[in-house]
């Protein structure tokens, strides 16, 4: 297993490296990602229909780290899990470690120096 990150930017860097379906709460957080080019989608309706209609066989989830993110984590890794599609909480983990409860409040945690690469992002 990987070790947890020291800082939100090493996370970022990593983050922006996956090659999998990033799934977040909101349009929000979707946006925020999108400034560190990094692709991701947010959940729509109904949480089983949302995952029975994912094509990815692995994706990370991405929530927010406060009690609502918690209980959507869960049920999405139940779903994912009956459907055999494998889950990454790596960052998800990483981001309680961090202390960041909010995906789109990332940016906050970051140094005033900190310049990421705006690149395209990749779709699936």
């Amino acid at each position: 297993m990987r070790a947890l990150f020291d800082n939100v930017e090493e996370l970022i860097e990593s983050l922006r490296m996956e090659e999998c379906l990033i799934i977040v709460e909101g349009r929000k957080d979707v946006e925020k990602l999108e400034e560190f080019g990094i692709h991701s989608v947010k959940l729509k309706g109904n949480l089983k229909s949302f995952c029975e209609n994912v094509e990815a066989r692995k994706v990370v989830l991405l929530m927010d780290t406060d009690r609502e993110g918690k209980v959507l984590t869960h049920k999405l890794k139940t779903y994912f899990a009956r459907l055999g599609v494998k889950t990454n909480l790596f960052y998800w983990n990483n981001l309680k470690k961090l202390r960041v409860t909010h995906v789109e409040g990332l940016k906050l945690k970051l140094p005033k120096h900190y310049a990421p690469y705006f690149s395209k992002s990749k779709s699936f």
